[in-house]
C-alpha cells in the first residue's frame, strides 16, 4: 500500500479481519465513504454489482477485491464489473483481484497466477 501513497480506505466487509490488519497503521484512514482504495470482502451472497461502486469511483480509485470466486453470484458479478465502461483494468489473480479506475487508459485484463 506505500507503493502507491494509499491515506484513506474504505473497507466493506463481512468480519473484521482488514480492518483489525490496518489498525495499526496509523497513516492510513478508514473511512466508510468513497475513497482512493477500497477493500471488498464481501457477505456470501451480496453480488459485487449491488454496491454500484463503479457510478460512484472517481479517476484513479483501486478497488480489491477478496475471493471473487467464492460462489457463482460473486463471479457473475466478477465478470459483469470486468466489463463496466468505467473500468479499465483489472488484475485478476483468482484468491483476490484488483479493479482500477483510470480513465486515460486503455481497457485491459489481466489473469495471473501467484
Amino acid at each position: 500500500m506505500d507503493y502507491f501513497n494509499i491515506k484513506t480506505v474504505n473497507i466493506i466487509e463481512e468480519g473484521q479481519q482488514f480492518k483489525e490488519a490496518l489498525e495499526g497503521n496509523t497513516n492510513i484512514k478508514i473511512t466508510t465513504g468513497i475513497a482512493p482504495f477500497l477493500i471488498i470482502d464481501h457477505p456470501k451472497n451480496l453480488p459485487l454489482d449491488g454496491l454500484s461502486l463503479q457510478n460512484q469511483a472517481p479517476n484513479g480509485t483501486m478497488i480489491y477485491i477478496h475471493s471473487p470466486y467464492t460462489n457463482k453470484a460473486k463471479k457473475e458479478s466478477w465478470e459483469n464489473l470486468k466489463n463496466e465502461s468505467s473500468v479499465t483494468v483489472t488484475v485478476d489473480m483468482f484468491y483476490g483481484a484488483m479493479v482500477f479506475f483510470r480513465k486515460e487508459q486503455v481497457k485491459e485484463h489481466f489473469k495471473i497466477r501467484i
